[in-house]
């Protein structure tokens, strides 16, 4: 949908749905939040389209809360594509690992039913999820999930990770005083790496179109981040975004 959305210059609505990540905790104001950081970017790199990215976040949520506004909050408006970021809270608050997936397969099914595309958005990293007992087994039922329904992940928590373990940024660099939420500098890298990764999704979309195939698997896409490259970023978008 997204794809053929671009493709035929039609209007482009992105909700981008989720927890505090979202909403923008740690960013010095609301033009500094993920969500308006990627529609800044998606402007640049698709001059003139008609696009809107709505921040549907709100702090200290677990999926179940998110689930029970996705209606309301997201569906509503008939977005185009939905960003869903999730699993930090529920894994903070040892939310029941098999509860968790079925309110996300649940989640899926809803907002494939709508028409409109998905992106799952993973937890981010911060020093202290090594402490929270399964913080990774989260990331792992986000992504295993996403391969099984064929949604694309944006892996968050591997691309902070890389950033700090390549020496291109301090773990300060990337969040906010509390050393827990991200910063204008990791909300600027994560919305322009979306947004990248989106436009290497409509570019290979095109390609196979033009040749009359369809994308059959997600495959990884390069992008450029502020202040390093990281090469093969987590971001798969092929599968949904049609």
């Amino acid at each position: 949908m997204l794809c053929r959305a671009i493709a035929a210059g039609a209007p482009v609505r992105i909700v981008a749905l989720g927890s505090s990540s979202t909403e923008g905790a740690g960013a010095s104001s609301s033009a500094h939040t993920y969500p308006a950081r990627l529609e800044a970017a998606l402007r640049e790199r698709f001059p003139g389209l008609d696009l809107a990215v709505t921040n549907r976040g709100k702090g200290g949520q677990l999926l179940t809360d998110m689930m029970a506004r996705l209606d309301t909050d997201a569906l509503a408006g008939k977005p185009t594509l939905v960003i869903l970021q999730t699993g930090v809270n529920d894994a903070i608050r040892n939310v029941d690992r098999a509860r968790f997936e079925a309110d996300l397969v649940a989640g899926i099914e809803r907002i494939r039913a709508s028409g409109a595309d998905l992106i799952l958005l993973d937890q981010q990293y911060y020093p202290k999820a090594a402490t929270v007992v399964g913080y990774k087994d989260f990331l792992q039922v986000v992504r295993q999930v996403g391969a099984r329904y064929m949604v694309p992940v944006f892996r968050r928590y591997e691309l902070m990770a890389h950033l700090v373990n390549s020496a291109q940024y301090k773990v300060e660099d990337l969040l906010s005083a509390d050393l827990f939420h991200q910063n204008d500098t990791s909300y600027q890298c994560l919305g322009s790496t979306l947004a990248d990764a989106l436009k290497a999704s409509f570019a290979a979309s095109q390609a196979l179109a033009a040749q009359g195939l369809q994308a059959a698997k997600p495959a990884p896409l390069k992008a450029e981040l502020a202040g390093g490259r990281t090469g093969d970023t987590p971001a798969q978008l092929q599968p949904t975004t049609r």
